[in-house]
């Protein structure tokens, strides 16, 4: 399939999209991205944040219209040094954040423009979603 770096930034989606020969490529992307978050897990035990850490995040969507709404307030996460999307899945999407801080300080941030970021369990990749305020509640 195409190279999934390669999708500009900008791109706007056909809800069409067909997704088929992405999947196997992710699956493989999947596994090396687990190898890759251990490796992380070691180097980012040290308080010391000159250079940007790297997140790698998994952003669970119900459609494309949601990672959309996702995206916009991304976009306006200044405090961000990148973002880039890295992978799609009809119910998933793989991005990493890079943030000159702790995963801790980047949640507090993000919870700013309306996102929230859950630490990974079991050493898999963070999540990523989003932010209700405490007193806004569930709204149906």
């Amino acid at each position: 399939g195409p190279a999934v770096q390669d999708m500009p930034a900008e791109q706007t989606f056909d809800v069409t999209v067909p997704f088929g020969d992405i999947t196997t490529e992710m699956e493989n992307i999947w596994k090396q991205v687990v190898l890759l978050q251990e490796n992380a897990w070691r180097t980012v035990q040290t308080n010391d944040f000159k250079e940007p850490q790297t997140f790698w995040v998994s952003v669970p969507i119900s459609d494309l219209s949601e990672w959309v709404l996702l995206q916009e307030k991304l976009k306006q996460a200044d405090f961000l040094s990148g973002f880039d999307i890295r992978g799609f899945q009809p119910n998933d999407v793989l991005i990493i954040l890079q943030y000159k801080g702790s995963g801790e300080q980047l949640n507090e941030k993000l919870k700013m423009v309306g996102l929230t970021l859950a630490e990974p369990q079991n050493g898999n990749l963070w999540e990523l979603s989003a932010y209700v305020g405490e007193d806004e509640g569930v709204q149906e």
